[in-house]
C-alpha cells in the first residue's frame, strides 16, 4: 500500500505506508498557501454529518448549549448569560411573527451599539426576515430614501431617534409598525405612538417559542 504526503507544489508522490494502511491528505501546500486537495470533496460527501454551516445562529446556539450560564452580553449595568440572551432573541422573533413579519420581509433598525441591536442580528434572520441596519449619523431625508428603497415593513429605533422618525412618518406609508428600543438602563419609556420593545418581549412566554422553530426550519427548506 502507499500513502501521499505534503510537498511544495501540491500532493507529492505516494510513499509506502506502514502496516498496509493508506494515509490520505485533504489539503496541500502550494506556493506557501494551504489549499484543499481533490480528496476534500470525497471526505465531505462521504460524511454528511460534517456539513455543519458555521453561521452566527449556529454559533449562538452552540454557546447556549455549552455555556448557558456564562455572561454573553454586557450593556451598561445589565448583563445576560447565553441562555438569557438567546431567550430574548427567541421572544423577539416570536413578537415579529405576531406583527406579521415573515420570510423576506425587511426589518429596519436605527440604533447605536446596544443589546437590542445585537439581538436583531439573531432574532430577525432566524425567521427568514432581512435586517436593514441604518446609519444613525444620516439625516431624516436619507432615512426616507433608505426605508422606501428597502421596502421595510417595520422600523425599530433607539429612544434618541424617535423624534427624527416621527418627523418623517407621513412619508413612510409602507411602514406598518414603529418599535421604540429602550437601549439604556433607566431611560424614559417611549411615548404611546410607538410600540415598546421590552413590553413586546415580556408579553411572550415559553409556549410561544415553537413558532420560532417552525419558522426557522421553513426558512431553510
Amino acid at each position: 500500500m502507499a500513502r501521499r504526503s505534503f510537498s511544495e507544489g501540491g500532493l507529492a508522490k505516494e510513499k509506502p505506508a506502514r502496516r498496509g494502511r493508506v494515509t490520505r491528505h485533504f489539503f496541500s501546500l502550494t506556493s506557501g498557501r494551504l489549499t484543499k486537495s481533490p480528496l476534500f470533496s470525497e471526505l465531505l460527501f462521504s460524511r454528511p454529518g460534517m456539513e455543519t454551516p458555521l453561521m452566527p445562529l449556529e454559533f449562538a446556539r452552540r454557546a447556549r448549549k455549552l455555556y448557558p450560564k456564562q455572561i454573553a452580553v454586557i450593556d451598561g449595568e445589565s448583563r445576560w448569560n447565553y441562555a438569557q440572551f438567546l431567550d430574548r432573541c427567541n421572544r423577539w422573533s416570536t413578537a415579529l411573527q405576531e406583527l406579521g413579519i415573515g420570510s423576506g420581509d425587511r426589518v429596519a433598525y436605527l440604533a447605536p451599539n446596544s443589546h437590542a441591536q445585537l439581538e436583531s442580528f439573531y432574532a430577525v434572520p432566524q425567521i427568514g426576515a432581512v435586517l436593514v441596519p441604518l446609519n444613525h449619523c444620516l439625516i431624516a431625508d436619507d432615512f426616507v430614501y433608505l426605508l422606501t428603497d428597502s421596502g421595510a415593513r417595520i422600523v425599530c429605533a433607539d429612544c434618541d431617534y424617535l423624534e427624527t422618525i416621527d418627523s418623517i412618518r407621513s412619508r413612510l406609508p409602507h411602514v406598518e409598525h414603529f418599535v421604540a428600543l429602550s437601549c439604556s438602563v433607566g431611560c424614559p419609556q417611549p411615548k404611546s405612538a410607538w410600540l415598546d420593545y421590552e413590553t413586546l418581549l415580556s408579553a411572550r412566554d415559553d409556549n410561544d417559542r415553537f413558532l420560532v422553530v417552525i419558522a426557522h426550519r421553513a426558512a431553510q427548506s
